[in-house]
């Protein structure tokens, strides 16, 4: 039976929430599953020769050492970068992703991996002579060898996703890799273009109903003369950080109201801002899987370089867009002016 097949028939759950590398570091599997794409890539034994041509591909097209072509060792073929892919690659593979490697075999022999790879930057997990880890996740492959895998750690419910079982010659799963990536980047850009259309969506009907509580305001001959400035008001209720509590302060009086209608359209503009820094310049660049990188995302200058926010980020600034234009909708929908300055 193919083992793919055999991993994928039952969900199976990270089972760890800690491990300790090769340095003696304690590895926070659930934070790294939050912050980033993470990936466990098990490495069949220290004596595979196969298994670190991968590590080295992922350097290569990461851009991390520099090279824009690798020479396949057991095949000679020259895998190459297209020019146009290099930095969506970047992206993908060093600012989205992050690993954690898993091997049988002691920690000096895979710090020597680790070295040879230039892949030191990230743990190294050293299984035992049981493979206890290998046995948990169900990637023994026999009494001394793992299954090389690559799998991904979904965030809060810890599931594996493989993403490549299996590893030969010619055949390192890089493009599962990354497409894998690219497909739950993919998926999250779509929600911020979602996410940045609900957030104009509050900002038109809160500045609908801030006008018309400024009406009221004109109606009733209410003024602001011997109050607290519109200015510091601003500044105060706007130094929340929370929308939650800025929607609060609506409670005080009707001036309150109006400021903190203002404060929200500007923490909602705001939200944009960030997520428009995200995502590529145009949803009309179409985010469905292609058989090609370049068709899913065509290139397009991404000039932040270093401050592009990899997807660990992304994916919190969509979910806090949407909090807060899900806040914002509950007001609108309940709020009534206040009686009282």
């Amino acid at each position: 039976m193919n083992p793919l097949q055999t991993f994928t028939s039952t969900p199976r759950t990270f089972a760890y929430d800690q491990l300790i590398d090769i340095k003696g570091r304690q590895i926070d599997i659930r934070s790294l599953a939050t912050q980033y794409y993470l990936v466990v890539i098990s490495l069949k034994s220290v004596q595979c020769p196969v298994c670190p041509v991968l590590l080295q591909l992922i350097n290569m097209c990461s851009g991390k050492d520099g090279k824009d072509e690798l020479i396949d060792p057991f095949t000679s073929e020259i895998m190459r970068i297209n020019p146009e892919d290099k930095e969506i690659y970047r992206i993908l593979l060093q600012k989205d992703a992050y690993y954690i490697v898993i091997c049988p075999g002691p920690s000096d022999a895979l710090s020597e991996i680790a070295r040879q790879s230039e892949f030191e930057q990230y743990p190294f997990i050293a299984d035992d002579e049981d493979l206890s880890i290998a046995k948990t996740l169900k990637l023994n492959m026999s009494n001394s060898e793992m299954w090389p895998s690559i799998i991904h750690v979904i965030p809060e419910s810890l599931s594996m996703l493989p993403l490549s079982i299996g590893r030969g010659p010619g055949n390192y799963g890089i493009m599962a890799l990354l497409k894998g990536i690219m497909n739950e980047r993919a998926k999250w850009e779509r929600k911020a273009f979602q996410a940045m259309k609900d957030a104009s969506t509050q900002v038109d009907r809160t500045r609908r109903k801030m006008k018309k509580w400024q009406d009221v305001m004109v109606i009733r001959q209410i003024s602001n003369d011997n109050k607290l400035p519109s200015e510091i008001l601003y500044a105060i209720i706007a130094f929340l950080p929370d929308i939650r509590d800025v929607i609060k302060m609506r409670e005080v009086s009707l001036l309150f109201n109006i400021t903190a209608c203002e404060v929200v359209i500007s923490k909602l503009r705001h939200h944009t801002r960030i997520l428009m820094a995200s995502v590529p310049p145009s949803e009309e660049i179409e985010l469905v899987l292609q058989e090609s990188l370049r068709q899913w995302r065509k290139p397009t200058p991404i000039l932040r370089g270093a401050d592009f926010p990899g997807l660990g980020q992304l994916r919190d600034e969509v979910k806090s867009a949407e909090r807060s234009s899900l806040l914002v909708n509950q007001w609108i929908k309940s709020a009534r002016p206040t009686l009282t300055i």
